[in-house]
C-alpha cells in the first residue's frame, strides 16, 4: 500500500473544511513514521556464535554456510589468518573472527561431539553499504571464517539496539556498533568496514 493509499481514508471528510493550521506539517509526519520504520526494519542479519560470545552480521553478506573444514595453513603465517578453505573449488583465505573479536573460548565444553556438530564455515562476500553505496572493500572478494555455531536469519527492531556494554572485550567492542537481545543473549552487530579492515590486515605478513 503507497503512502497516498495510506492517507487518503483519513483524508476524505476535510475535504470541504478549511485546512486547519499545522495540518500539512502534521500529516507529512506521520506518513513518513511508517516508512521510517520499515527502512530499520529492512536490516536483515545472520547471527552466529563465537566461543561463548554472540554476534550478527548483514545479512546480505554471507554467501555460503558450510560444514567445518581444516584450513590449509600458509607457510610462515599466522596470527588471525588460519590458512586457506576450498569453496566451490575456489581458495579462500580464512580467518578467525574470534582471534580479531577477542571473543571469550569455552573452557571444557561438555560435548566435544555436541560442539563439532553445530560448528560451520561461513563465507562472507565484500559489497557495497547499501545506505552510503560505499565500498567496505574490493567489491566481490571472499573471507570465510568459523563459526562454532549458526544461529539464523534475525531482524532486529530499531528500538532493541543499544550501545556495546562495557563488559564486551575491547577488540569486540572496537568491531561493534550496537548489541540487540536474542532470547537470553546479548549480539554485537559488527560494523562491516572495520571487520573487512582487520581481514585485510590479517592477510599482510
Amino acid at each position: 500500500m503507497n503512502q497516498k493509499e495510506k492517507g487518503s481514508p483519513s483524508g476524505l471528510g476535510l475535504f470541504d473544511r478549511p485546512i486547519p493550521e499545522g495540518y500539512t506539517e502534521e500529516w507529512t509526519r506521520l506518513l513518513a513514521a511508517p516508512e521510517e520504520r520499515e527502512e530499520r526494519q529492512d536490516l536483515a542479519v545472520m547471527v552466529f556464535r563465537l566461543g561463548r560470545e554472540f554476534f550478527a552480521l548483514r545479512a546480505a553478506l554471507f554467501e555460503e554456510i558450510a560444514a567445518p573444514q581444516r584450513p590449509r595453513p600458509l607457510p610462515g603465517r599466522g596470527g588471525a589468518l588460519l590458512g586457506l578453505v576450498n569453496v566451490a573449488g575456489e581458495l579462500v583465505p580464512c580467518v578467525s573472527l574470534a582471534g580479531l573479536a577477542g571473543a571469550c573460548q569455552e573452557t571444557g565444553p561438555p560435548s566435544r561431539e555436541a560442539a563439532r556438530s553445530q560448528a560451520r564455515i561461513a563465507v562472507i562476500r565484500l559489497a557495497a553499504l547499501p545506505a552510503t553505496g560505499a565500498a567496505t572493500g574490493r567489491d566481490g572478494e571472499r573471507f570465510a571464517f568459523p563459526a562454532d555455531e549458526v544461529v539464523g536469519f534475525h531482524r532486529p527492531a530499531r528500538s532493541e539496539m543499544g550501545p556495546v556494554p562495557a563488559t564486551l572485550s575491547r577488540d569486540a567492542a572496537a568491531l561493534c556498533t550496537e548489541v540487540f537481545p536474542l532470547g537470553d543473549r546479548e549480539v554485537g552487530l559488527l560494523d562491516e568496514t572495520r571487520l573487512f579492515a582487520a581481514m585485510h590486515r590479517s592477510l599482510v605478513p
